[in-house]
């Protein structure tokens, strides 16, 4: 890999650091293998506050829109689970969601990890999600309840047919299209002058967030759905700064024990 910005600088033992957001694993290979730099994978300050942001402008500028992009923040699942999620596989008193199903290529199928997970809510997100389904039921029972008594449904079908549909879906309540969603994804960035980002790239930012709170990889590959830990480490390990030297750290703590209660055995 060459980069002829970076290749006129000598980066030996120079610390950069890159936002997890945007950095690219050959990037990494490159500053560390090849210009012997050390290179640290940080979620920047500001991130926590522009995601935050993102999520308000778009309650604020488009209700529709914004329970899904707080899902896609707070439960880190894929645009084709999103897409493929139901009410039914909403649980509000456990606070979790069963991700069972994946859209991939026009074609509905298991995630990746071939089976399914459970993804747990936010506060924030479970209370939004509620109230999502709460108006979606009361409208179709409102909308039954207008048509002629011979072609009303009962109630529990009318609800349990809310239940079975799409929990995410466009303004006529059809399924989504991943390429139009994209499309909307950018235009509601550009409505809110904000910096242009794929849609993938909110279930990035929900395990970076995750990581810089302190939470364990194992944790965040269990969230995700990867189906080995060994992705989760490749993928995002880079982001626990210093964490080996914390846990040397808490090695010193030994020194202020007696030595016959530090050594306990073989």
């Amino acid at each position: 890999m060459a980069i002829p910005l970076l290749d006129s600088l000598d980066l030996t033992d120079k610390d950069i650091t890159a936002d997890a957001l945007l950095t690219q694993r050959k990037l990494a290979n490159y500053l560390v293998e090849q210009r012997n730099a050390h290179y640290h994978f940080t979620v920047k300050a500001n991130q926590p506050t522009l995601l935050e942001n993102v999520a308000l402008l778009f309650q604020e500028r488009n209700p529709l829109w914004y329970p899904m992009l707080l899902c896609a923040l707070r439960a880190g699942m894929r645009q084709g689970e999103l897409i493929e999620l139901t009410p039914a596989a909403l649980d509000f008193h456990g606070r979790f969601i069963e991700v069972s199903q994946i859209v991939s290529r026009n074609e509905v199928t298991t995630p990746t990890s071939g089976k399914s997970r459970r993804v747990e809510m936010s506060s924030q997100l479970k209370d939004t999600l509620q109230e999502l389904v709460s108006k979606r039921r009361a409208g179709a029972l409102r909308r039954e309840v207008e048509k002629p008594a011979g072609e009303r449904r009962d109630a529990a079908t009318v609800a349990d047919k809310v239940m079975r549909g799409w929990l995410f879906s466009t303004p006529v309540v059809t399924r989504l299209e991943p390429s139009n969603l994209r499309k909307v994804f950018s235009k509601l960035l550009a409505d809110a002058k904000l910096r242009r980002i794929r849609f993938h790239d909110l279930r990035h930012s929900f395990a970076s967030l995750l990581i810089g709170r302190g939470e364990s990889l194992a944790y965040i590959r269990d969230q995700l759905g990867h189906h080995s830990i060994q992705i989760t480490v490749d993928t995002y390990g880079q982001l626990v700064p210093g964490g080996n030297r914390q846990a040397v750290d808490r090695l010193d703590a030994t020194q202020t024990r007696p030595a016959a209660q530090a050594v306990t055995g073989g």
